[in-house]
C-alpha cells in the first residue's frame, strides 16, 4: 500500500505522515533525494540543498520536474515491495513545477512509478498555515517567502483529477492533530478494505 500525504507548507503533513506510518507499521519517506545525495554540511548547506538551489537558479520547469521526480523513481525502485507513507509526492512537484511544457514529464513519471493507492490532500487557510509555521519556528524562512503565501489547492486538485489519481481532501482547519489523525485512520481503514476486496477478485479471476 502506497499513501501520499500532500498539502501546502504548515498544513501538518509531516506530523500526520509520521503518526500514520507508526500506527500502521508503514515506512515513512520524506525527501528521498537525501538518500541519493550526500548530506554533508558544506558552507552552511547540505549537498541536496546546494544542488536544489542551482537547479532553481536555472528556472526551467522541465528540469525541475525531472530532478524532484527522481526522488519518486528512487523510492519506487528501492521500496517497491514496502508499504509506504510518502511525505509529498507528485502533487507537490506539480504544484511548483507543473506547466504545459512539463506535463509530459509527469505523464512519463506516472507511467514509470505508478500512482499511489491514495493521496491525502490536507487543507487549511493561509492564515492558519502561517500561524502553525510560526508556532513551530518563529524564524522559519517560509514565513517571509511570499511564494508560500498562496492557496494552491486548485492546481493540486486539477492535477489529481486530470491524471486520475485517487485522493481525498481533508480539511484540517480548526482541528487538532489528533482529530485529523483519527479522520485519516478511518480513511485508511476503508482503503484497506477496498484493496483487500480487489485482491480477492483478482485471485478468483486467476
Amino acid at each position: 500500500m502506497k499513501i501520499a500525504i500532500e498539502g501546502m507548507d504548515g498544513v501538518g503533513k509531516t506530523t500526520i505522515a509520521k503518526m500514520i506510518a507508526k500506527s500502521e507499521n508503514m515506512l515513512y519517506i520524506d525527501k528521498p533525494l537525501k538518500e541519493i545525495f550526500d548530506t554533508e554540511i558544506i558552507n552552511g548547506k547540505d549537498n541536496l540543498a546546494a544542488i536544489s538551489s542551482n537547479i532553481y537558479k536555472l528556472d526551467d520547469e522541465i528540469l525541475k520536474a525531472w530532478f524532484f521526480g527522481m526522488g519518486n523513481l528512487y523510492t519506487f525502485i528501492k521500496y517497491k515491495d514496502r508499504d509506504l507513507i510518502i511525505d509529498r509526492h507528485f502533487v507537490s512537484n506539480y504544484f511548483w513545477n507543473g506547466s504545459d511544457r512539463s506535463k509530459n514529464i509527469f505523464n512519463n513519471m506516472i507511467d514509470l512509478v505508478g500512482k499511489p493507492d491514495l493521496t491525502i490532500l490536507l487543507y487549511a487557510t493561509i492564515e492558519t498555515r502561517l500561524k502553525r509555521i510560526y508556532e513551530r519556528n518563529p524564524n522559519d524562512y517560509d514565513l517571509a517567502d511570499k511564494e508560500k503565501h498562496v492557496i494552491g489547492y486548485d492546481k493540486m486538485i486539477d492535477f489529481l483529477d486530470e491524471f486520475q489519481i485517487p485522493y481525498v481532501l481533508v480539511n484540517t482547519e480548526n482541528k487538532s492533530i489528533n482529530d485529523v489523525y483519527i479522520e485519516i485512520k478511518e480513511i485508511i481503514k476503508l482503503l484497506k478494505n477496498e484493496l483487500q476486496l480487489k485482491n480477492k477478485v483478482k485471485s478468483k479471476i486467476k
